[in-house]
């Protein structure tokens, strides 16, 4: 908690980019904005610790190592698509893992063979 006044304070940026600071007892605000006032960098920071959120048209991370997300929940949405692509090796590994297309097909293609293996096939079954 916050043990400062409520108070604002905005920063003129080069190309009209805005950074504004707020105060207030639920935490405090730091936002960078684009000239248009929508693109912006958003860190909160409260009792809760720090908040950071992206804003864009399209937003880039990238390095020339490794990138690591580490949460205790990961959830990835695209409103109108997710793609994962890779120039090397994909692995997938989960105590559970569940595929299921709520409307349309699964399709499995492989150039080489696909292999199953598994305590038990089933096909065409019932989930359990």
């Amino acid at each position: 908690m916050s043990n400062q006044e409520p108070s604002e304070r905005t920063l003129v940026l080069s190309a009209d980019h805005t950074l504004h600071l707020e105060r207030s007892p639920e935490g405090d605000l730091v936002r960078i904005a684009g000239s248009d006032g929508g693109s912006a960098i958003t860190v909160h920071v409260s009792a809760r610790g720090l908040e950071v959120k992206l804003e864009g048209v399209a937003l880039t991370l990238q390095t020339s190592g490794d990138l690591t997300l580490d949460a205790e929940r990961l959830h990835l949405r695209g409103r109108e698509a997710v793609t994962i692509e890779t120039e090397g090796a994909l692995s997938l590994e989960a105590r559970e893992q569940t595929i299921a297309a709520t409307l349309g097909s699964v399709v499995v293609r492989a150039n080489d063979d696909v292999a199953l293996d598994g305590e038990r096939i089933r096909l065409n079954c019932q989930e359990r």
